[in-house]
Parts: C-alpha cells; structure tokens; sequence
C-alpha cells in the first residue's frame, strides 16, 4: 500500500506548470480510433489514467508511441472495434470512450463494464451512453461483465438527453462524426474538455456546430477522418487545486495555464475563491493567487459547466473546513460523493451531512486540528486530503495514495518545488 507523508504548515511559494487535462487527454486518445491517419497529441499529462488508457487502445490494435519531445502519437490503421482483452485487464472508467469511435468507425464495439474510482458505484451510470449508442441504430447487449454493441447500419439521429453527461456526449459526438447523416445532442454537456475534443475532431475533418445557449451539438457525418496535431488544454481541475493549496497554507503560487482564455476556464472557480478572500490575479498566460488571513465560508452547488466543478468539490470543502463562519456544498452530479467527509472528520473538520447530497461545514480554526491517518477513496478525495495535510503542522498520512497519481502528475516533485514537504512511502 503506497502511502503519502504529509508535514503540513509551510506556505507553498512558487510557480507551477499546469499540464494538459486528464478529463480532455482520454477521449482525445480514444478518438485516435476514427482514423487510419495518426494522431500526435502535446500536453499530455503524465498520470496513471492515461497510461491505463494507452493500454485499452493497444489492445484495440492502436500503435502507441511516446516520443523523445514528451509528445504521443497514436496510430489507429491496424485497429479493430474489438479489443483483445487479456486476464490482466483490469478496466478503468475511462475505457466507455473507446465505445463511440470504434462504433463510428467499424459499426461494433466491445468493453468491459467500466469501474474507476468508489463514486462510480450507483452515481456514474452508464445507460446514457448506450441511450445514445441505441438512437444511432446500435444493438446493445450485456454478457458476463461484458458490454458488446453491434449495429452495421448507423443513421444520424436526435439523442435527447434527459441529465447532462459528459461522458454520453463525448461518445455520441465522437460516434456521429462517421454516421451518415446529421446527428442533433440536446441537453448535452459543454465542458472545456469536450471543447478541446471537438477543436481536434474539426482538425480530423469532421462537420461540428453548436448553440452553447441551449446545449445543443449538431454533427454532420462524413466518410472519413484524418489525422491531427493537438495540444490538450490545461487542467482546470489541478489548477483549481494548487489555487485552492495557496489559500490553505497562506502561500503564493503561480499557475501558468499558457494561451487560454483562464475566466472561461476557471471562471466560476475563482469567482469563490475571491468570495473567500483569497487574491486572485489573471495574468498573460496564467494567474497568481495569494492567501493570507484565514479564509471566508463560501457554499457552493456543483452544476454543469460552466458551473461550480463536480471534480472541485472535495477540495472546496477542504477549505471550508479552516475557513471563519459556516457554508453548504450541495452534491448534484454524482451521488456517493461525500466519501471524503468521514476521513476529513479524523483531522479535525465539522462536518454534518443534512440530506442524502448536503454537507454544512462549520469551519474550524486550524489550529484546532489535528494531522491524522487517512484513508484516499478516489481521486478528488485524495487531493482534499492532501490540501488538509498540508496546512496542518505536524504530519499526515495518507494512505492508497495511487488514487492521487491519477490525475496528478509528480505530485511530490511539483509541490516540493514550491516548500511542501512530502514523502512517498511503501506501507509496511
């Protein structure tokens, strides 16, 4: 068991390099799928996620070769919509990404049920993808874990979509692109992630449109997609953490983003973190945030973007948890979220769970916590656990820290670069 050491109450100073987004770089690499052409992708953050991803592709028949200047190409001319799954394959959520493209482009597909992180178990259905798989003319069919779908003869269609998903999106945008006929996703989802994977399919040749004022994607099928150069868009998830870091232990962190528009990115994001009264500048190519006296309580409601992130909240309630007065943060994405709450309780934090998706935070001063053992459930929650530990003096221990490397990339490297004090361990 990997296990991360914690010596909290330094003010982290510095500059920090955001790296491409996880939530973008996986259906970006599944889209390789559409093309007999390869596809070079830059920015790729290197996180365990998109290792796992570069192995579902490769058991599709996609070459996968990281070169010399940290770019991957991904060549898809050999491939096949069914993969050759081994014992060995243990399949990760982001797997339901092949499902579009290898329908799109060879009319069948194959993939184990995904799994991923604890949240996914009854908050993360799958049934919107294969909604829209069955309203593109696919035959779905579940056997022993498996997912199989098979339909020859795909026609563009009206999905409308009764909950904004993301994930379903991205599948039936990347599923259309080669459907004869024009394709009409209503209710869809508009993140800056599926942004950046229509900015890339445009590349590849494909007709897209959209009216973001009513959640609407139109596609245009054609015959086929070539190849593209792309850079992934940086993470708006690890930037908002690092931000949300430099409040906490009172520090000051640099976050460079690059050419990106950072309100349209970020927006909602620092809107609160400026609530709270933390500094918050916009830079060329980035931004500075600054913390400094403790904090105020701010609630927030995760929503849809450009709403208040879903994959931000356990942090946000990290730093509610120090902050002066008491909040709400109201949960509408996904259910089984709050799994964070329980180990936030064993450093110190107030926390009470008012409904089935609400928890009111009394924020506590934080030299009324104390560092603790604490067990990471997934991804999100192991960052609000680190975000604890850091502002905390003493030290914390996280235990199954390999949820955190998910998503983050040398997560110890970057913040000892800017004074944490962090140490990676085996558990005995």
């Amino acid at each position: 068991m990997s296990q991360l050491h914690v010596r909290g109450g330094y003010p982290l100073r510095g500059t920090i390099r955001i790296p491409g987004a996880k939530n973008a770089a996986l259906p970006l690499m599944a889209a390789s799928l559409l093309t007999t052409k390869p596809v070079r992708l830059t920015n790729i953050p290197k996180v365990t996620d998109v290792n796992a991803m570069a192995v579902i592709l490769q058991s599709h028949g996609v070459a996968v070769e990281w070169r010399p200047d940290d770019s991957l190409v991904l060549d898809a001319r050999n491939a096949q919509g069914i993969p050759s799954i081994s014992s060995t394959y243990a399949p990760i959520r982001s797997s339901i990404f092949t499902l579009g493209p290898a329908m799109g482009r060879f009319g069948e597909a194959m993939i184990q049920v995904p799994g991923g992180c604890q949240i996914s178990q009854g908050g993360r259905p799958i049934d919107l993808h294969f909604y829209a798989m069955r309203k593109l003319g696919a035959i779905v069919d579940e056997e022993s874990g498996l997912v199989k779908t098979n339909g020859n003869r795909l026609r563009g269609a009206r999905i409308t979509f009764d909950k904004v998903s993301v994930g379903a999106t991205i599948n039936a945008l990347m599923a259309a692109c080669l459907v004869q006929g024009k394709t009409i996703l209503e209710n869809a989802a508009m993140e800056a992630e599926i942004d950046d994977l229509v900015c890339m399919l445009r590349k590849m040749g494909a007709q897209i449109d959209k009216n973001r004022d009513t959640k609407t994607w139109f596609i245009t099928g054609v015959s086929s997609l070539h190849g593209a150069d792309h850079g992934v868009v940086p993470d708006r998830i690890v930037a908002g953490t690092y931000a949300v870091a430099a409040v906490m232990t009172g520090g000051e962190l640099t976050l460079t983003l690059g050419p990106c528009p950072v309100p349209a990115l970020m927006g909602c994001v620092l809107t609160c973190l400026r609530a709270a009264g933390a500094e918050v500048m916009e830079l060329a190519e980035g931004i500075r945030v600054r913390g400094g006296r403790r904090p105020r309580s701010v609630s927030i409601t995760t929503s849809p973007y450009p709403g208040f992130p879903t994959d931000m909240q356990p942090q946000w309630m990290a730093l509610m948890c120090m902050a002066q007065g008491s909040c709400e943060v109201k949960e509408t994405i996904f259910d089984h979220r709050f799994q964070h709450v329980k180990e936030l309780r064993k450093l110190g934090a107030n926390l009470e769970c008012t409904g089935k998706n609400v928890v009111r935070v009394q924020g506590v001063d934080l030299s009324l916590m104390q560092p603790s053992l604490v067990q990471a459930t997934d991804l999100r929650a192991a960052a609000a656990l680190l975000l604890v530990g850091l502002a905390i003096p003493g030290e914390t221990v996280i235990q199954d820290i390999h949820h955190l490397e998910r998503g983050y990339e040398d997560v110890v490297r970057v913040l000892s670069a800017c004074g944490a004090r962090l140490e990676k361990k085996t558990a005995p």
